[in-house]
């Protein structure tokens, strides 16, 4: 497909357990476009165009009630930051930020991710995991190479 954007399109459909949106032409993607899908577990966004991530919710402990997400797929993408748009996603468990352009990430990116259990940042640009030294609930199971 060729999906430029997402403009609130998949707020009504409730029912959602996935949804792949993997290698479209999405440039930025909003959190808020799945906030409220209680029943959406997976969503891949790999090999789309993203440089931004949008949508952070200002309390994030409000997110757990927003959505039980429990897989993110952003592998090949032309991230550089995550900008805190996914802290408070405290049900995720697989987190893959491969083949990004990511240079840094901070203690606030991965705010009350209690669950995560897989985190792949292999094929980014960075130079230290200086902020994991700084998030003291980090149970991961699974480090991919980051360098």
């Amino acid at each position: 497909n060729s999906i430029s954007s997402m403009n609130k399109s998949l707020i009504y459909i409730t029912n959602l357990r996935s949804v792949n949106l993997n290698g479209n032409m999405l440039r930025e993607f909003s959190m808020q476009e799945i906030y409220g899908l209680m029943k959406l577990r997976l969503l891949d966004l790999s090999h789309n165009h993203i440089e931004k991530l949008t949508g952070r919710l200002e309390n994030v402990s409000d997110i757990p009630t927003k959505t039980l997400l429990y897989q993110l797929l952003l592998g090949n993408n032309l991230l550089r930051s995550l900008d805190g748009a996914l802290a408070g996603l405290g049900n995720l468990r697989r987190l893959i930020l491969s083949n990004n352009l990511l240079e840094n990430i901070f203690a606030e990116d991965f705010e009350k991710m209690e669950e995560l259990e897989i985190l792949d940042l292999s094929n980014n640009r960075l130079k230290s995991l200086e902020a994991f030294s700084k998030v003291s609930f980090f149970p991961l199971t699974y480090l991919y190479d980051i360098f």
